[in-house]
């Protein structure tokens, strides 16, 4: 039996205090970054997102 969530392991998202609702937030961030259609902004070196 799989403990993802998301494609997130299911302990870390509850040690953090996420909730399912947090996990589909994140994977939206995730896959629409992957998609290179988000503004991204570099600050002093760090790339912003």
């Amino acid at each position: 039996m799989k403990y993802v969530v998301m494609g997130f392991d299911q302990a870390k998202l509850i040690n953090f205090g996420l909730d399912m609702k947090d996990a589909v937030i994140l994977r939206y961030f995730i896959d629409f970054k992957g998609t290179n259609r988000m503004r991204t902004e570099i600050i002093d070196g760090e790339t912003y997102y």
